[in-house]
């Protein structure tokens, strides 16, 4: 191979190489909880390319140099996950689980749930639904509340209660509603029942702007 050839190829290269790296960019962020207080110990994942990192005790986090055409996946015990596109500088915004959902996704039939504290909580988000709380394909459950226990759901985009593909489910004693009702969507709904049977609520209150 002549030496002509071979300068060529070098330049081709060392070209490919250059643009390459023209498109990644150094990338950091921070993670933050409703309360604006930083979240540690976050695992923080590139989807496309092998670049981890974790936040410090401040919530800070440091990919380096990378390729920006990329998302991040964000995982931390306590929250929900997810999924954000690349900038320079990231703020992420976590919401905490509400184990209430947790419960329900795990019962069996016979299963009673109690509620015994007031919350405050966001709906799991995911490509579907943006719902607070979601009973799917469950049979013969008992949700239990108190004349105290009160669950203020903070996202006014969203219905209170989703049943679905489910029967024999009793809600007692419990109390539902927005934050701020004076913010809700008109047509969000307190109870949306699809394809359910033998549902019964009673002593509960749901308050929203749309329908029950």
């Amino acid at each position: 191979m002549n030496n002509h050839y071979t300068d060529k190829i070098f330049i081709l290269f060392f070209l490919a190489n250059f643009c390459f790296g023209l498109n990644k960019e150094n990338i950091s962020g921070l993670v933050t909880n409703l309360d604006g207080q930083p979240i540690f110990d976050v695992s923080i994942k590139t989807i496309k390319q092998n670049k981890n990192a974790t936040t410090n005790r401040f919530g800070e986090f440091d990919l380096g140099k990378i390729l920006t055409n990329d998302s991040i996946e964000i995982k931390v015990s306590g929250y929900q996950n997810k999924r954000v596109k690349i900038s320079s500088y990231i703020e992420v915004l976590l919401f905490e689980k509400l184990e209430l959902q947790s419960e329900i996704n795990s019962s069996n039939p016979g299963d009673t749930i109690y509620v015994d504290n007031n919350i405050d909580f966001y709906p799991t988000f995911n490509s579907n639904s943006e719902v607070g709380i979601s009973i799917f394909e469950k049979n013969d459950i008992t949700i239990i509340g108190n004349p105290n226990s009160s669950l203020s759901l903070n996202w006014n985009n969203s219905d209170l209660i989703e049943i679905v593909n489910s029967r024999n489910i009793v809600i007692k004693d419990l109390y539902v509603s927005y934050t701020d009702l004076s913010s809700g969507k008109s047509n969000s709904d307190g109870i949306n029942i699809v394809n359910s049977e033998n549902i019964l609520i009673s002593k509960s209150n749901f308050y929203c702007n749309g329908n029950i």
